[in-house]
């Protein structure tokens, strides 16, 4: 039998590995938002403001864009950037 003091240490390290990953995902200027419905942010200029292109997990490209006091719900497409 596997005493706790395995599982403890394997959720260190997996805790410890996970915490990297978002580390290096923000590194990039990426904004990780919800990590369970996979929605990323991405600092981006338009009209001269700063605004968030917004991906979610299962889309296949980048193509929302929303106001940085906005989230999710207030995501449009970024053709009505034109």
């Amino acid at each position: 039998m596997i005493g706790a003091e395995f599982y403890d240490a394997e959720l260190h390290t997996l805790t410890e590995e996970f915490y990297e990953v978002v580390e290096r995902i923000e590194a990039t200027g990426a904004v990780l938002r919800d990590i369970d419905e996979g929605i990323v942010d991405f600092y981006t200029k338009f009209e001269n403001r700063d605004v968030f292109l917004c991906w979610h997990a299962g889309e296949r490209r980048i193509r929302h864009w929303h106001e940085l006091d906005e989230g999710y719900a207030g995501r449009r497409r970024i053709i009505d950037m034109k």
